[in-house]
């Protein structure tokens, strides 16, 4: 072994802090998980009338053939018509990774056209439906924030002395 040498040691230490404040952060993380789903899943005002733009041909071909075939009805009835999936319900949350992660999705057919920011039709845009894009932007920050402060909180208030 080396004569001169520096040992460096505590590591230890540190981890049984972070350790510690992992449920804290696992409540955070699974606190804004729940507030993303509720803004993603409100659904704006009904807009009655106003022309239906498309974002491309192909589109406009899918929507009006989906209209002829009587899978969406006119005029569209939230949650009534027959090609209604209820968007809104659809989004879930599924915690990863000890409450640590947080996947906010959902799986209705036609929800990108309605909120994903490349595909999402004018007419949604007009009417005032966020994309998954725009309600992430928003919260990242927040998300942050709610972390730091529950490590803080935990840090603070003692769980972590004496480990």
């Amino acid at each position: 072994m080396a004569k001169n040498r520096i040992e460096l040691k505590g590591l230890d230490r540190i981890m049984a802090k972070l350790n510690a404040v992992r449920p804290e952060v696992g409540e955070a993380v699974q606190a804004v998980a729940l507030e993303v789903k509720g803004d993603l899943a409100k659904y704006p005002r009904q807009r009655k009338g106003g022309r239906m733009q498309f974002k491309s041909g192909k589109q406009r071909t899918f929507v009006l053939a989906a209209i002829k075939s009587g899978l969406i009805e006119v005029p569209y009835r939230r949650g009534a018509s027959p090609g209604s999936e209820t968007l809104s319900k659809r989004w879930t949350i599924q915690a990863k990774d000890d409450d640590l992660t947080a996947v906010v999705g959902n799986n209705s057919s036609y929800g990108p056209f309605v909120q994903d920011e490349k595909k999402q039709l004018p007419f949604h845009e007009i009417t005032g439906w966020p994309t998954v894009q725009s309600v992430k932007k928003e919260w990242e920050p927040k998300f942050l924030d709610r972390v730091r402060k529950a490590v803080r909180g935990a840090l603070n208030h003692g769980r972590t002395h004496g480990r």
